[in-house]
């Protein structure tokens, strides 16, 4: 190890021994020296972040995104941060790219596991969590996180001996003791729980986390009935759709705790009986604790909101709307009931005065949210003075397909002229759909997938399917492909699969994944959807991205690609102009219809309207506005 590295590995060592201002002093002199390094970049937001600035973290990690932006250890800070201001969308898009970049950060894939579970993805959130063991088996916040899943799922036995492990690997990490005692205590031995966490005290006496788990453990049974044990079994089988499971839990739980009240309304609102869901959460406006307030009152405008009650939803808000502590989404979701009801100059007027509070990233939220209202209330003007200060989100996909797509992979397909095989497929072939967010591809995907005549391959099993045709794949691995290798891969495919209709394949697959595919299954379908580039740049600005100018670069690549490759293969391309699916989608369908041998239907329109609504898909020459605004 160099010199320059070891210095790194002292620095966070120091940071992780909370010595700060030795962590700073040996830190600012080494940017002096490497003022470009990366790696010294990320420790200079740890120590932000360690000494209480946390917003200056956050800015100073969406500067070093855009210097760094192929830097695996930035885009897991920023992920990691985004998800502790409850970004979640924001989070996932950052450890996704820090995977595009490096397929084994074991810690990005247990704060991904973390946002799995919590969208009440369990067998996900495990799956990700074994993975980020296999990756790194000493990774301790995976160890914690799997055992404490596995318990909840009654694998007592491989959750102890992963609690166990990851207490051998860091004795003092608190989370750990207390899994190790969980375990115990699942097990039925109480009292080695019990003296778990009294060793733990005695080596780091005063421990709040240690005391709390500490006292639940010698709770009385009556004063225990409504631990988070339980509230948390019923929130997952909420998740799951087991109302039964979830009605049987909080029945043992304090029905009068805020905990149960609020985990009964949200039950209550998932199984669409609003009048009960508001009995059981109103009691909790009254609250002394702002949380419980609050929870309660983002649950009731959800309620609200499932009866179509938009002024009602902002009526139960309002109250809250100026306390010192409200979050920042729920303020953004405040402005977007305002905008709802009619209110979009005060909405805009609200956001203008929080853009003072914030900064960084936050601040980027604030400009965005202004841009789409003021967008969508008309007012273009305003619009385009904050679109683009709006910028709070990665690019989209080039990130991921610098790793899956890379230049020389593209340019290695544009130089093959000849596909010199005439296969035909001996089974029903799929049908993708291409196409960038923005595009209208979700908008196919969502229509078609409401058809009963096409069978969807399973969405979560885009990961075997890819490993399955070795993506992304060199010309001369798919041309010298043995072709009982091809007929294998089309079996393995169609496993289990009906063999009387179509496949409807709605994973992603980069153009430079289409000869794979069609070395396999030759004839196969894309649907291609077919959008201005004025207008993709549009709705990509409204939706906060940064680095425009990338996207458009990278999208006209993978067009040209595609082009290119539709020449060459034995594909069957139908074209569909986003202009058509938005002003008249039933003459847009047809030919697409026509060619799939199905039959359109009013659900499948009124899925493609939903998720147009959903998406914020503008009328399309609603880009022309922007060019006189600026």
């Amino acid at each position: 190890m160099s010199d320059h590295q070891e210095r790194i590995v002292e620095i966070r060592q120091r940071l992780q021994a909370g010595e700060l201002a030795q962590a700073r002093e040996q830190l600012n002199e080494a940017l002096a020296e490497h003022p470009d390094e990366a790696d010294l970049a990320v420790l200079s937001v740890l120590c932000l972040e360690a000494e209480g600035a946390a917003a200056s973290a956050r800015t100073e990690v969406a500067r070093l995104l855009e210097q760094f932006p192929q830097h695996a250890p930035t885009a897991f800070h920023a992920g990691r941060l985004a998800l502790a201001d409850g970004q979640t969308d924001l989070a996932e898009s950052h450890l996704q790219t820090v995977l595009a970049l490096d397929p084994n950060h074991a810690a990005a894939r247990t704060l991904l596991a973390r946002i799995k579970q919590r969208a009440g993805d369990q067998a996900g959130a495990i799956e990700l969590l074994r993975t980020a063991l296999r990756a790194d088996a000493d990774h301790v916040p995976a160890l914690i996180a799997l055992s404490t899943l596995l318990l909840a799922s009654q694998d007592v036995a491989e959750a102890r001996e992963l609690a166990a492990r990851a207490v051998s690997l860091r004795p003092e990490d608190v989370p750990a003791q207390i899994a190790m005692a969980m375990a115990f205590k699942a097990e039925g031995h109480e009292e080695f729980a019990r003296q778990c966490l009294r060793n733990a005290l005695e080596k780091m006496p005063g421990e709040p986390r240690l005391e709390k788990a500490l006292a639940a453990l010698d709770a009385a049974p009556d004063e225990s009935a409504a631990n988070p044990t339980i509230i948390q079994q019923a929130s997952d089988a909420m998740l799951r759709n087991d109302f039964a499971a979830a009605e049987r839990l909080l029945g043992e739980a304090d029905p009068e705790a805020p905990a149960t009240r609020l985990a009964m309304g949200r039950l209550r609102l998932q199984q669409g009986r609003l009048g009960e869901a508001e009995a059981s959460l109103k009691p909790l406006l009254a609250q002394a604790e702002f949380e419980h307030q609050h929870d309660a009152a983002r649950l009731l405008a959800d309620c609200k909101l499932a009866s179509d009650d938009h002024s009602g939803a902002l009526a139960v808000l309002l109250p809250l709307v100026n306390h010192p502590r409200l979050p920042l989404d729920t303020s953004l979701y405040f402005a977007r009931l305002q905008h709802s009801n009619g209110l979009s100059k005060e909405a805009v007027e609200r956001l203008d005065t929080l853009l003072e509070g914030h900064e960084g990233e936050a601040q980027a939220r604030i400009h965005n949210m202004i841009a789409r209202i003021a967008d969508e209330a008309g007012d273009i003007e305003k619009a385009a003075r904050h679109i683009d200060a709006g910028q709070c989100r990665p690019p989209l996909l080039v990130n991921e397909l610098n790793v899956i797509s890379p230049p020389g992979l593209q340019r290695a397909w544009l130089e093959v002229q000849d596909w010199p095989f005439n296969d035909v497929a001996d089974g029903p072939l799929p049908v993708l759909i291409a196409g960038w967010p923005g595009s209208g591809r979700e908008m196919l995907v969502s229509a078609l997938s409401g058809s009963d005549e096409l069978t969807m391959m399973p969405p979560n099993e885009l990961g075997r399917r890819r490993q399955l045709f070795n993506l992304p794949s060199w010309p001369e691995r798919v041309l010298g492909l043995d072709p009982a290798m091809a007929r294998r891969q089309a079996r393995r495919y169609r496993q289990n699969m009906p063999s009387d209709r179509p496949l409807l394949d709605t994973g992603w697959y980069e153009p430079v994944a289409l000869p794979a595919l069609c070395r396999a299954l030759p004839g196969l379908t894309v649907i291609n959807p077919v959008a201005r580039e004025e207008y993709l740049r549009l709705q990509w600005r409204l939706s906060g991205c940064r680095d425009i100018g990338r996207m458009l670069e990278v999208w006209q690549a993978e067009q040209s690609l595609f082009e290119h490759l539709r020449g060459l293969l034995p594909i069957r391309v139908i074209d569909v102009e986003l202009k058509g699916l938005l002003s008249d989608p039933k003459a847009a369908l047809e030919p697409v219809a026509s060619a799939l041998s199905i039959q359109l239907t009013e659900s499948m329109f009124e899925r493609l309207e939903s998720i147009k609504g959903q998406l914020g898909q503008r009328a399309p020459d609603h880009w022309r506005a922007y060019q006189t605004a600026g």
